[in-house]
């Protein structure tokens, strides 16, 4: 459900009359986050305080929120980017914790 509100959110904030429309999506879904007091002092986004960029830039921060231990945000990133054939980013760093267990096993370049 979050999803569908964040997308008609982001799909009017498109739209060049669409601000006040998205605006009511996110009040929406950022109403039942909130307590009551304080949703109505802190948490109700104002159409007014927007224009088209900020308010989608407010739409992708609050989807960062929404999704962030989801895995949802690999594919809400844009842009592509090549690794370069024995490029060190392919390897994951070994964990601290293991380095301290075993020393000699060494970190991986980076």
């Amino acid at each position: 459900t979050e999803d569908m509100y964040l997308i008609l959110a982001e799909a009017y904030a498109h739209k060049t009359d669409g601000i006040k429309t998205a605006v009511g999506y996110l009040n929406t879904l950022r109403e039942v986050k909130f307590r009551a007091q304080d949703f109505e002092t802190t948490g109700r986004l104002d159409p007014e305080d927007f224009n088209q960029q900020t308010l989608l830039e407010t739409i992708w921060t609050e989807r960062r929120r929404e999704f962030c231990f989801e895995e949802q945000r690999w594919f809400d990133l844009t842009g592509s980017s090549t690794l370069q054939k024995d490029d060190p980013r392919y390897v994951l760093q070994i964990p601290q914790k293991e380095l301290n267990v075993n020393p000699e096993i060494g970190a991986n370049p980076r």
